[in-house]
């Protein structure tokens, strides 16, 4: 069983709060109108998360956002895999902020992401542990460690709705975007044998997309999106000691999704085909492969909905 979406919005004149799991803000800021489940991922943020949000009117058509939010069922990737336990070890929420503005025909926003997580609770170090005869020798001790990681993704968005007509996208420089079903991560830059700890850095990407649409009851799309690898700012301990969403050897994905849908009052036929191309390397002690080849995919989606 999976909770969606289940929150609790309250409304004041000029002050909204929503408290419960719904879209992460970085992904209901403007979101691409595609047929797929993905929803745009992993060029789009896509994630659903238990989350205390405040949007306030500033006046003119500005709204500032700010949000708390906890990871579920949407989580980082790290030396355990996948799993919540990274964000509840770190005792610090995701932080969320961002300034829209909203017109007649086109809203423009800008927004930040920080997540710290701590990948490991404790780690193995070699102390000298006195015996219950008095002699001494090296063991190896389990120690409480005090591992973070930082990432700031900053965001730009923007759409335009005039007529039948609608055009928007995002551009994002992300770290450690696993949790927002992004092709992410980050690794360990370096150990300290004497407290058990390590330093690490977050991969970084440039991600964005585009998506224009046209017509009400024959509705045609657009979607094209691009991501590339940036790598970390340090060198990994190895290729063994960082961890991704996805390949560690991707360089590069892009992907261009035509669509149609056919609306009939609360029934929707609709047809897209994504068309994706990644490009591989040998995996790099940074992050940042250098792409030596291309595997494509086509995949066509048909999709029968009614809205009630």
């Amino acid at each position: 069983f999976r909770i969606r979406q289940a929150y609790l919005a309250l409304d004041w004149e000029r002050l909204s709060l929503i408290c419960g799991q719904t879209w992460h803000p970085m992904v209901n800021q403007v979101m691409p109108s595609v047929i797929g489940l993905a929803t745009g991922s992993p060029f789009a943020p896509f994630n659903r998360s238990p989350q205390v949000k405040i949007i306030a009117d500033m006046g003119k058509g500005w709204d500032f956002t700010a949000a708390a939010l906890y990871q579920f069922p949407n989580l980082s990737t790290g030396p355990s895999g996948v799993d919540v336990c990274y964000s509840r070890w770190s005792k610090l929420p995701e932080i969320y902020m961002s300034m829209k503005h909203v017109g007649e025909h086109f809203t423009i926003g800008v927004g930040v992401d920080a997540l710290s997580i701590t990948p490991r609770k404790t780690s193995f170090v070699d102390r000298e542990v006195t015996l219950d005869d008095g002699a001494t020798q090296m063991q190896s001790v389990e120690v409480r460690v005090k591992d973070r990681v930082t990432g700031i993704s900053p965001e730009l968005f923007a759409d335009y709705k005039n007529g039948k007509f609608n055009i928007k996208g995002k551009v994002m420089y992300a770290q450690n975007t696993a949790h927002l079903t992004m092709v992410s991560g980050f690794g360990a830059t370096a150990f300290d044998p004497q407290t058990g700890s390590y330093e690490y850095a977050p991969v970084r990407s440039a991600v964005s997309w585009i998506n224009a649409t046209y017509g009400k009851k024959l509705r045609a799309g657009m979607m094209l999106g691009y991501m590339k690898n940036l790598g970390a700012a340090k060198d990994f301990i190895s290729t063994n000691d960082f961890w991704m969403r996805g390949a560690k050897n991707t360089d590069y994905i892009y992907q261009v999704s035509p669509s149609l849908a056919y609306n009939i009052k609360s029934l929707q036929l609709a047809l897209e085909v994504d068309y994706t191309v990644v490009g591989y390397g040998d995996v790099a002690l940074n992050g940042c492969s250098k792409a030596l080849r291309d595997v494509s995919n086509t995949r066509a989606c048909f999709m029968i909905m009614y809205s009630f």
